[in-house]
């Protein structure tokens, strides 16, 4: 049995390595609440500063660990750019001005860190954040570069990662951040500017692993399994162009985006719009029930150099409406750029494999300048798909050419089909097409002719009508054959000038002729009549007038005798 001194012995030595172990772990907490501290203030400034040549200044304050409550708090973390650092840069980063406050890691493995082997947590959570950027458009000879090799302001910096050596690793299992707000404005080398506000952004990350030992290369999205960005009721733009959607998902672990109740045109009404225009000009509204992309490059989208880069865009039930006003005062002509000049002249590389149009409805409506009705020429059940769509910039010389097949019911009454060829990377305007319209009643195009134009077109079968049109810088010719029976029209109103305007509806054809041909072939078992196409190109035609125009000559010596 042990004496009372031995006892006393026993107790003092245990008091004493207890006071020694609370000293020592005392020791390890402040030392790793500093290595905290020092982590997010210090290093991780430094961090940013080194990868952007000290364009980007990052600043945290308020950090503090709690290691009971296994939590770790931060006040606000500020990112702020030097404008005039950045202005001597050869490749100027986006000037960023962003806040976040209300934020705080929890469930953080204590001992994990303590131990030295880095930040293991539940939970990583900022209840707001806002952002500014103003993003200047690079030199275009330098777009063609950013197809290889685009970089990101986050790609910038993590690409450059390094964690210092008390914390190797750094392993959220899940990030929220459910309110981040953010200004964009993109400057044009013109001086024009485009404003973009977005509200109430949710990012949600999943797995989040920052390992300085994996390669750049092989690092995820935001360094994490699985990161999400949503968003309800989204708007950009403003009243006279805005784009909304109804719920946006963009998944960048998948490279997927997916979009819900899509609007894009003017805010305001039909009749707003009208009053603000001084000169004639079309309104177009264009809607989608939903649209889904598949394989984007989130990575080049989000770049400095910028660009849209997809494998494959579903849209779904996709209604353009175009409306011409031919009371407002024309303005002057303006001379058209190609489709090849268009893509060109992008500021942005475009790379997308295939889009599928999957149901949908186009329309044309004109409100002449002299009557009170308007008439409406209308695509129904739209079905296409476009293949190679790529920008001048992205594509390689050797590129096949874009390729549009489509379908839709004319007038909900006669299918139409056709395919369009478009070598974007031709250094001219070229371009083929050729198609067909089934059988339909031709008395259905009154829709349009009679109140643009009062002309009615009585009576008229046709049988079918083929068309194949080959462009070749700018002119077009080809042929267009419609076989057809019992073709009348009737001048339902004897004012000539609003025939004579009827512009560019089909009822043009007959604007200064009335004397028709009624069959096509004008009698069974003879050859029918071709009409012929052969028209230069006209500089202040759109693209959808030098279709229309080509068509129209070529049915203009058919219909007309």
């Amino acid at each position: 049995m042990a004496s009372p001194r031995e006892n006393q012995r026993f107790i003092l030595t245990v008091v004493l390595a207890l006071i020694l172990s609370a000293g020592l772990i005392a020791f390890i907490v402040d030392r790793r609440s500093r290595v905290i501290e020092t982590l997010l203030r210090d290093w991780a400034s430094r961090q940013v500063a080194a990868a952007t040549d000290s364009t980007y200044q990052l600043s945290v304050s308020g950090v503090d660990l709690s290691v009971l409550g296994g939590r770790i708090t931060i006040d606000s973390i500020h990112l702020v750019t030097d404008t005039s650092r950045n202005d001597f840069r050869s490749e100027p980063l986006p000037v960023l001005t962003a806040t976040a406050t209300g934020c705080g890691v929890r469930g953080v493995n204590v001992w994990v860190l303590l131990l030295g082997g880095g930040v293991n947590a539940r939970l990583f959570r900022c209840e707001a954040i806002h952002g500014d950027v103003l993003e200047v458009v690079r030199r275009r000879d330098a777009v063609k570069s950013a197809i290889e090799t685009p970089r990101s302001a986050i790609s910038v910096v993590s690409d450059s990662i390094h964690l210092p050596s008390l914390l190797p690793v750094i392993v959220i299992r899940g990030t929220e951040l459910p309110n981040i707000s953010l200004d964009y404005t993109r400057r044009a080398s013109d001086s024009s500017e485009m404003h973009v506000t977005l509200q109430q952004l949710t990012l949600v990350l999943r797995g989040t692993r920052i390992d300085p030992a994996v390669p750049p290369k092989a690092r995820r999205s935001l360094f994490s399994e699985q990161a999400i960005v949503s968003a309800n009721a989204l708007e950009v733009g403003s009243e006279a162009q805005s784009i909304k959607f109804g719920q946006m998902r963009a998944n960048l672990t998948d490279s997927t985006l997916a979009l819900d109740s899509v609007v894009i045109g003017p805010t305001l009404t039909d009749a707003e719009w009208v009053k603000q225009q001084k000169q004639r000009k079309d309104l177009i509204r264009i809607q989608l029930d939903s649209a889904r992309i598949r394989g984007l490059n989130y990575r080049r989208l989000g770049s400095v150099e910028g660009g849209v880069v997809a494998q494959r865009v579903e849209a779904f039930d996709f209604r353009v409406h175009v409306t011409s006003y031919k009371r407002l005062p024309p303005g002057p002509k303006k001379r058209r750029r190609s489709p090849q000049q268009y893509m060109a002249a992008l500021d942005r590389p475009v790379l997308i494999d295939t889009v599928v149009i999957k149901g949908g409805r186009i329309a044309y409506t004109e409100h002449p300048a002299e009557k009170p009705t308007a008439g409406t020429m209308s695509w129904e059940q739209v079905q296409a798909e476009i293949v190679d769509l790529k920008s001048g910039a992205a594509a390689r010389s050797a590129a096949p050419p874009m390729v549009i097949k489509a379908s839709a019911l004319l007038l909900g009454k006669g299918k139409l089909e056709t395919t369009i060829e478009i070598p974007l990377m031709a250094s001219q305007f070229d371009m083929k097409y050729s198609g067909s319209l089934g059988p339909m009643d031709l008395t259905a195009i009154s829709a349009l002719s009679e109140p643009v134009a009062s002309m009615k077109l009585t009576d008229g079968s046709l049988q079918s009508l083929r068309f194949s049109v080959l462009v070749r810088n700018g002119r077009s010719v080809g042929q267009v054959t419609p076989l057809y029976r019992d073709f009348k029209v009737q001048l339902t109103d004897k004012n000539a000038n609003a025939v004579k305007k009827a512009g560019l509806a089909i009822v043009s054809l007959f604007a200064n002729a009335f004397k028709v041909r009624g069959n096509n072939p004008d009698k069974p078992g003879k050859a029918p009549v071709v009409g012929q196409i052969n028209r230069p190109y006209q500089s202040t035609a759109t693209l959808p007038q030098v279709f229309w125009f080509a068509l129209r000559e070529g049915l203009g010596k058919v219909f007309l005798k």
